[in-house]
């Protein structure tokens, strides 16, 4: 008799009327009455682990945090999965499946986090999967922004270019928007990242004069936190210089040149000394 083993297990012995009479392959029985005969095989397939989330090199951010994913094996029984970090239990398993959960029973805090999750089944083969990613529940930070020209000096039409630095350690600076309105409807535009300067930068365009502007900046961090800088909800301001004092500041650079030009004139032809 000849033991022939599918795919995925290997012949280990032979059981005569339940005794294990050897692993010779073919074995040789002599049926001089009713016997059993049977063929033992054993699993050697390790179980397939597979994480499906988090990806390796996520950023993610909330105060739970769940490892999802799937183990493919014929001969699970009660066995469960397992994980190499305590702060995370098994929440939900389903052997027929093999779907599986572990969610995090204590504070994770900001950092990179490697988890390893492992299955051995009833032939004692082994498997597992690990992935990495980085907790972040920290908002960028968004630095007061800088303009140019300053909320003084914006003269009719004249665009302005908003500056402002924002950082954020764990996981990075993912997008900057600018936010601007003059009293009648908001406006965004997003920011572009110098990376000669280390700023972010936008141009809010040209007004009218008299124009009142307020704008403010929000920033996302690659862990999708949200930080706003509104300047603790006074906005950020500046006002379009009115005509008239466009007008009064040419005018008095006039006058001024006029006076110059004539105190020069009056030095240079002035009294010859006797």
């Amino acid at each position: 008799v000849t033991a022939i083993a599918d795919s995925g297990y290997t012949f280990d012995h032979w059981e005569l009327d339940g005794a294990n009479v050897g692993s010779d392959n073919p074995i040789n029985v002599t049926m001089d009455s009713d016997h059993t005969l049977h063929a033992i095989f054993v699993d050697n397939t390790p179980p397939s682990v597979e994480i499906t989330y988090p990806a390796e090199g996520a950023y993610i951010s909330g105060a739970t945090i769940w490892i999802n994913g799937t183990i493919t094996e014929e001969n699970k029984g009660t066995l469960e999965p397992s994980i190499n970090d305590t702060r995370f239990s098994l929440t939900y398993w389903d052997s027929m499946t093999g779907a599986f959960a572990f969610s995090n029973s204590t504070t994770i805090d900001d950092g990179l986090v490697s988890i390893t999750v492992s299955f051995i089944d009833l032939a004692e083969n082994s498997g597992l999967d690990t992935v990495s990613f980085t907790v972040d529940n920290t908002p960028p930070v968004i630095n007061t922004p800088t303009q140019n020209p300053t909320a003084d000096n914006v003269q009719p039409n004249q665009q302005v270019k908003i500056t402002v630095n924002v950082t954020d350690s764990t996981s990075g600076v993912k997008n900057v928007t600018l936010f601007y309105t003059n009293d009648t409807v908001w406006h965004s535009v997003e920011m572009v990242y110098n990376s000669t300067s280390g700023l972010w930068e936008a141009t809010i365009p040209g007004d009218a004069q008299g124009a009142q502007i307020k704008y403010t900046i929000e920033a996302y961090d690659n862990a999708e936190n949200l930080a706003v800088n509104d300047n603790a909800g006074d906005y950020f301001t500046y006002t379009v210089i009115p005509e008239f004092q466009s007008i009064m500041l040419i005018l008095f650079l006039m006058i001024m040149a006029t006076i110059t030009i004539m105190v020069s004139t009056r030095r240079k032809f002035g009294k010859r000394p006797n």
